[in-house]
């Protein structure tokens, strides 16, 4: 997966820096225009003026249509074409080489976002430097003030270019580690939700609630539902049906419940429901208020109205353990199939002591 270069312009950091860089690029292309046209060298100075024009247009482009990666482009290319044609015209000894194997060196780091046109643009930059390199050796490097001038000058235009481009690669470097971060977390979320409702499933629950459960040191009521005569709608209806009636139902649990209370989906047409922090009664209330308004809820699909109701059981308990969690939840089970018997569309619950319940669970193992 390559990197996404347009996604710094979301940084204002990178931001702030790529125009910097922009501008001092046109800064020195201005200074290189006056050298020149000091020098007697019109072609080089008409040269300039073409650069010029190529940064003034990468900033608009910038600024309009946040093209970040034809922008670097354009001046990966315009820096390589006028350093060649700068030691082509003025020799070796003015410096212009070192530009252009600077340019070699970082090349693949400009381009991650097309690593074959990175390894493209470095082995012809690194030909071309190897040419200059031919054609100059033999040739006597006259060294003059003029010459020497320059060469200080485009040794610090490379430092200063160089000092620029790890302060970005570093940005980008916390940039991709952030992106990863958030697949991360992004991928973490699509495990532990369940992609029919958007509820939590059984392994987040597992894994995740249950430990909050236990850190909580409070009662809780721990909570099972199963939607009553849910066969029937999706053999009358149709599994898509079905399907819809799960949504809604998700939808009207979750928007019923506390922000700190949880709610998964357990399985089927079976739903987990966690009630932090409350009593025996307000879990009641709660429970009935939901069951209602699911029982009073038009549920419509092709223009057709399905019905349906469901059924809760629920213990009311203090948590203290991973085993209090797994018995509370037996215990709500046993509680929601005695509703399921005495006609559905009811809440069944009852408070209970944890060290009895266990008590029960070690007799009926011996």
């Amino acid at each position: 997966m390559g990197i996404n270069l347009n996604r710094l312009l979301k940084n204002s950091n990178i931001n702030q820096k790529f125009y910097i860089a922009l501008i001092g690029l046109i800064v020195a292309h201005v200074l290189y225009l006056f050298i020149f046209l000091l020098i007697d060298k019109i072609y080089l100075a008409c040269m300039n003026i073409i650069s010029i024009g190529l940064y003034v247009y990468s900033v608009y482009i910038i600024k309009k249509y946040q093209n970040v990666k034809l922008t670097l482009t354009i001046t990966q290319i315009e820096i390589f074409l006028h350093s060649f044609m700068c030691t082509l015209s003025l020799g070796w000894g003015y410096g212009f080489q070192n530009i252009t194997l600077a340019l070699v060196s970082i090349a693949f780091f400009i381009n991650l976002n097309n690593k074959l046109f990175g390894y493209i643009v470095t082995l012809t930059q690194s030909v071309a430097y190897l040419f200059l390199y031919v054609y100059f050796k033999d040739r006597i490097v006259v060294q003059d003030f003029e010459s020497e001038a320059m060469y200080i000058f485009n040794f610090t235009l490379i430092v200063i270019s160089l000092i620029f481009l790890s302060k970005l690669l570093r940005i980008l470097n916390a940039i991709v580690y952030i992106d990863i971060l958030e697949k991360q977390e992004q991928l973490q979320m699509a495990a532990n939700k369940d992609p029919l409702t958007g509820l939590y499933n059984r392994r987040a629950f597992e894994n995740t609630v249950c430990q909050k459960l236990i850190n909580s040191s409070s009662f809780v009521s721990l909570v099972v539902g199963d939607l009553d005569n849910f066969k029937h709608i999706n053999d009358s209806f149709g599994h898509a049906a079905g399907d819809e009636v799960l949504r809604v139902v998700s939808d009207i649990i979750r928007t019923s419940i506390r922000k700190d209370d949880y709610v998964c989906r357990w399985g089927g047409e079976e739903f987990l429901i966690a009630l932090l922090n409350t009593d025996f009664k307000k879990s009641d209330s709660a429970l009935n208020r939901i069951k209602e308004k699911i029982f009073n809820h038009k549920f419509q699909f092709n223009s057709k109205e399905v019905e349906t109701s469901i059924t809760f059981g629920f213990v009311h308990a203090e948590i203290n353990e991973k085993i209090d969690i797994i018995l509370a939840i037996q215990k709500a089970d046993k509680l929601l199939y005695i509703g399921k018997r005495n006609g559905k569309n009811c809440v069944i619950g009852e408070a209970v002591d944890m060290n009895m319940l266990k008590k029960e669970a070690n007799t009926a193992n011996i």
